[in-house]
């Protein structure tokens, strides 16, 4: 769902949101506050799929509304349909280094947005796009987070082959209901969290993750909260890998496709260390994976089946069938299976 402007309504001034959450003068005035959100947007029309509604009447939904999977505002575009909201918005300063922001506003990948939604609305199990970390701040209500480090998949989703699609339940109530239990038997069990009004949390590079939106108030009002995706050193390496190896799966912006190249050509220019430092990060990786390789031990299957010199022979299985077994025997002795220089033999098991 997005939101634009009602051309038959004036204008919207801005109504300061202080987006710096933690800060004292956030808790002692007070900005974040529904009613300044709702005046603020008024004017606008929100457009679910098809269907093209005022923001008055979304509003409305959202306090009312009984579905168990309630229509969910992202919009990527608030800052730019209200007046003067941009000079308001304020990144918290431990994600400020954003490498991304080197491309320009106009070819960088969609990476901000503001999230209304009613509660039991959220963001299903998914890992956020192009590798990149991402931080939330909740204006109003709260969010329940799930948390998976990268490697352990979700109860109840399901990936294609090469990861591009997701299947998972219809809603995130279902999936609470039916499969949250199964997290107590995970190896890796999840991190969970409740977040409210102030607060703001960090996601990690390729961590899955969903959040439900709560009405811990019983007031019935919208959950509101502003997030951003971002790219900094530490998460650079999971970026250019996944640009560069997944060109299909780049999304948010036009010719995503050719994402990775542009990135890395605006890196060498401006931050030329930074890149410096991934490759380095590459080179780690694959100096010890070379060193896990050549100090793994093999297996005692490999050692019977391999057949190398010096190793003994090798024994096979036979599948009852006599001339497929001859044939067998006779491959063993053309190839010294049944005693040679090695001084090995073959064993062969019927079945």
């Amino acid at each position: 769902m997005q939101l634009k402007r009602a051309p038959e309504q004036p204008k919207c001034q801005s109504t300061h949101i202080e987006l710096t959450c933690m800060s004292p003068s956030y808790r002692r005035q007070g900005l974040c506050r529904v009613d300044c959100v709702e005046r603020q947007f008024s004017s606008f029309e929100a457009t679910p799929g098809p269907i093209q509604i005022s923001m008055r009447q979304y509003w409305q939904y959202a306090k009312h509304t009984t579905e168990e999977n309630p229509l969910y505002l992202f919009d990527r575009w608030f800052d730019q349909n209200v007046d003067g909201i941009r000079d308001d918005w304020e990144v918290p300063s431990y994600f400020k280094d954003d490498l991304f922001s080197l491309l320009g506003e106009d070819q960088r990948p969609d990476y901000r947005w503001l999230i209304i939604g009613a509660a039991r609305s959220g963001s299903n199990f998914h890992i956020d796009p192009n590798g990149t970390a991402a931080w939330n701040a909740v204006i109003a209500g709260a969010k329940k987070w799930i948390l998976f480090p990268p490697g352990q998949i979700p109860p109840a989703v399901r990936l294609s082959e090469d990861g591009a699609e997701v299947t998972t339940t219809v809603s995130l109530s279902e999936w609470f209901l039916n499969y949250y239990s199964a997290t107590r038997d995970l190896d890796q069990k999840p991190i969970e969290c409740v977040q409210r009004a102030g607060e703001v949390i960090f996601v990690p590079s390729g961590w899955w993750h969903c959040a439900l939106n709560l009405d811990e108030s019983g007031t019935g009002e919208p959950i509101i909260a502003v997030t951003q995706n971002f790219v900094t050193r530490a998460n650079l390496p999971q970026v250019r890998r996944f640009l560069k190896e997944k060109p299909d799966q780049a999304s948010g912006c036009e010719d995503a496709c050719q994402l990775s190249g542009k990135f890395d050509a605006v890196l060498k220019e401006s931050r030329p260390e930074v890149v410096e430092e991934c490759d380095a990060v590459y080179a780690k990786e694959a100096a010890d994976a070379a060193e896990a390789a050549a100090n793994k031990k093999p297996q005692l299957w490999d050692l019977l089946t391999s057949g190398g010199s010096g190793s003994g022979g090798t024994f096979t299985f036979g599948s009852g069938n006599a001339k497929d077994d001859a044939a067998t025997h006779t491959e063993q002795a053309t190839d010294g299976g049944g005693g040679g220089a090695d001084g090995g033999g073959g064993f062969s098991f019927g079945f």
